[in-house]
């Protein structure tokens, strides 16, 4: 610090502007400087409290940041949960309904085939020969060139049948020679046909052993796309449980 001397001399030598090089340290005293570089530095007020309303509405914001993403998180997790057991009984109602529909069609095909027996048991009660001159007028034609046909029915049926042989063969055209024998194993309606190199049998047993394979066939087949059906849709909703899961995020 310049000393009261130097500023009256400054002074009197007619400097009217502030004295230059006027520190408030006098660096002739041991310890100045120093003391000049210790003392903290001075900020201001104003800026001060303005640093510190800032800093605090970056922490207000970070945790308004922090708590929505912690929400958000908890949200998409219950959504998955919820979606994954909305998905489950879906699945289940689905296989109740599934498994009622299947036992529904298994009753309506059971009525219809029992029904279906009971009509074709009538109407060959009613017409015997019926379906047995139908399938000898198949065969007829073809084969009319062949040396002997044998036609095999049941014992009640051989005299009636006689008459529609003989007519047959005429229409047909048939050369060789028609042999018909009694048997007591064949119902009504049932009857065999031979040739010397093949034959054919119509027989109500049969047809009916073909229906159940048919209809057993048809509900396997039902069952079976019906759980495949079910295995893919759970399948499509396990594969979309990742894109309903919480994404990480950053967090500061």
């Amino acid at each position: 610090m310049m000393s009261a001397a130097n500023e009256k001399k400054i002074t009197k030598a007619g400097v009217t502007g502030p004295a230059r090089f006027m520190f408030d340290v006098d660096f002739a005293k041991p310890g100045g400087a120093e003391a000049a570089a210790d003392r903290p530095p001075m900020v201001d007020p104003t800026e001060h409290l303005a640093a510190i309303a800032a800093a605090e509405a970056r922490g207000v914001q970070r945790g308004i940041e922090q708590g929505r993403s912690g929400v958000e998180a908890t949200s998409a997790q219950a959504l998955a949960g919820e979606a994954e057991r909305l998905a489950d009984a879906a699945a289940a109602v689905l296989a109740a309904l599934d498994g009622e529909q299947r036992r529904r069609d298994a009753e309506a095909i059971e009525l219809a085939v029992t029904v279906a027996r009971k009509l074709a048991a009538a109407l060959i009660a009613r017409e015997p020969l019926a379906e047995i001159e139908t399938l000898l007028g198949a065969c007829l034609g073809p084969l009319r060139r062949t040396p002997h046909l044998v036609v095999r029915a049941g014992t009640g049926q051989i005299d009636a049948l006689r008459e529609v042989t003989d007519r047959l063969a005429l229409e047909k055209g048939f050369e060789g020679r028609l042999v018909l024998l009694a048997e007591d194993d064949l119902a009504a309606g049932d009857c065999r046909i031979e040739w010397a190199d093949g034959g054919i049998d119509r027989s109500r047993t049969a047809i009916d052993r073909q229906v159940d394979a048919i209809i057993e066939r048809y509900l396997a087949a039902r069952s079976t796309a019906a759980t495949e059906n079910r295995d893919a849709a759970t399948a499509a909703a396990e594969t979309r449980e990742p894109d309903n899961a919480p994404s990480g995020g950053e967090t500061t």
